[in-house]
Order: C-alpha cells, then structure tokens, then sequence
C-alpha cells in the first residue's frame, strides 16, 4: 500500500474465508480490528479503505501489514497495545505473599522503603515505578490519617455518635 492507496502486494498465509471467520469469531477488541484490517487487504481493498472502514489510520494498517510479513497472523495479533514488555513477575507468588504480610505490619512508611526491603531481602531492584504497579496488583494501598479539625473535642464527637 502506498500513500495513493493502491493495494498493498502481501504473500497471503489464509484465504479471504478464513480471515473472514476468523474476524468474525474474535471477541477481544484489538485483534478483531485487525483481522477485519486483513481480511479487507485479502478482499482488495487499498490499505486506505481497509483504514477508514475500521476506524484505523493508514501507517497503522502498513504497520500492521509489515508484521504480518515478517510473523503472519501470530506477528499482527501477538502485539496488543498496553502490553509492556515484560509481564513476568520479578517476584514469585510466595515472595508476593510475604510482602503483603510485612506491608500489613506497618513496617514501611514509603514506596521506596519497600524497594530498598526487597532488594535486601531478595536481590529484586524495583524502580518506583515498578514498585507502585506491583502494590496496585496486590491491591496495596497507602495509609492517610483521617483529617481531624484543630478544635476537635473527642468527648464531645464520641457523645454525638452515641447519640446523647
């Protein structure tokens, strides 16, 4: 595909039925636009057409034409957006559970004490980052004292909540 829309030349793996089928069988989001992105390729239509019928722009499209080149229908669906890099966890599910545990003891007042606790402890080095996204999935969150006015009288909220 050039940028006067004419079609794009690509050795197909998959007939234009089976790209069709599997387009139509996808349920996640992603992949189900870029099968449809090839299965308009394999029906004719330019790389611009196929663009502005999914809703994708056309450097989009040749992006996912030249992964499909070079790995086919696993090298365009095996690339998801939001999908960093890793996705292996640095630590192991027992290693998780214990910092859950000393989270919970209070130990720690800062993101960066639990970075320096880790490393210590395991030889893992978390960026802050890293460490933020690791408490989220732990479903870790920071401890804030309740804000309390200056002229608060203790005895006094208690007796209110009591209803006196």
């Amino acid at each position: 595909m050039s940028r006067q829309g004419k079609t794009l030349r690509i050795d197909w793996h998959e007939s234009q039925d089976e790209l069709y089928r599997l387009y139509k069988a996808e349920h996640h989001p992603q992949k189900r636009t870029r099968l449809q992105v090839l299965w308009l390729l394999r029906s004719s239509k330019t790389g611009q057409e196929a663009a502005d019928a999914c809703g994708v722009g056309a450097r989009t499209v040749r992006r996912w034409v030249a992964w499909y080149r070079d790995g086919g229908l696993d090298g365009v669906l095996g690339r998801l957006n939001g999908q960093k890099g890793g996705g292996i966890p640095q630590l192991s599910v027992a290693q998780e559970t214990e910092l859950k545990q000393e989270i919970n003891t209070g130990r720690f007042h800062t993101a960066q004490e639990i970075i320096e606790w880790v490393d210590e402890k395991w030889g893992v080095r978390y960026k802050p980052g890293a460490m933020y996204a690791l408490l989220r999935r732990l479903k870790m969150r920071k401890k804030v004292p309740r804000r309390q006015a200056d002229k608060a009288d203790p005895e006094a909220q208690a007796a209110w909540k009591k209803g006196v």
